[in-house]
């Protein structure tokens, strides 16, 4: 799965859950998005706070925590930013989809919206614990799309772009090492049981069983990025040209909703 995307969901399922009651104040360097951080901060404002007025400066993730608790659970939502979700650049989107050109945003949706950009970076000599990179959520100005879908939608697209994708495998033998882990991630979205993990993106507590399906199928059919990578291999049969472009868009768009959706609607009252 894409880092970033995995970074801000992680941010904002956890959050949600501490505010709404259902887990404790999250310590996300225990968290497997952030096993190999060095470092996490988040732009918060400094001095007074004046609307449209504010300056920001990189804190501990702990401030923020901090300065939580006048939020409500419902406040914060994960958003996507860069580029629609859905249109003519997704098949270059897909592409890339390691490192995606979209960026992926933990929103506060009051009335005068806030956003910050997950983005990891480069770690900094000098910095105290051990890593390979650390993470930055940036103050943005904020352009964040945030897909409207309840995780049942969001369910049964991937679910039927899944069955396409397995389908495109059986009958392209390139497109063959790929079909146990689409038939993986349709098994687990159609399983009636809770997966056992998916990399802690979800709270043990506070999510339904429906979202922590979906956030684990997406990561099992994550098949984008790499050299190599399902996007860079093309049919034999020229005729499957066009197959493959569409169900590899339809994919990733819905990839990226499954996520977007399991954490913003996912949460139990």
């Amino acid at each position: 799965m894409d880092g970033q995307l995995a970074t801000a969901a992680t941010i904002v399922a956890h959050t949600r859950a501490w505010r709404a009651g259902h887990s404790p104040k999250p310590k996300f360097n225990a968290l497997g998005a952030f096993r190999y951080a060095r470092d996490i901060q988040m732009d918060m404002p400094v001095g007074l706070v004046i609307p449209g007025r504010e300056k920001y400066k990189p804190g501990a993730m702990r401030r923020w925590l901090d300065w939580m608790p006048r939020f409500k659970a419902r406040d914060l939502r994960l958003g996507v930013v860069g580029g629609a979700v859905r249109g003519d650049n997704l098949e270059e989107l897909a592409r890339m989809a390691t490192f995606s050109p979209l960026g992926f945003t933990v929103v506060d949706t009051r009335h005068r919206r806030t956003a910050w950009l997950a983005e990891r970076v480069p770690a900094q000599a000098g910095m105290k614990t051990f890593g390979l990179w650390a993470v930055r959520l940036r103050r943005i100005k904020d352009t964040s799309l945030l897909p409207d879908l309840t995780v049942e939608e969001a369910t049964e697209n991937l679910r039927k772009v899944l069955i396409a994708a397995r389908e495109l495998t059986r009958i392209e033998p390139l497109l063959t090492p790929w079909r146990n882990h689409l038939g993986q991630a349709l098994d687990t979205l159609e399983s009636d049981e809770r997966p056992k993990s998916e990399m802690d993106i979800l709270p043990v507590e506070g999510y339904s069983d429906a979202a922590h399906r979906l956030v684990s199928s997406v990561r099992q059919a994550w098949i984008f990025g790499d050299v190599g990578s399902w996007m860079d291999t093309v049919p034999q049969d020229k005729r499957l040209v066009g197959a493959h472009r569409k169900i590899s868009s339809n994919l990733y768009a819905c990839l990226i909703e499954g996520v977007v959706s399991a954490v913003n609607d996912g949460i139990e009252e």
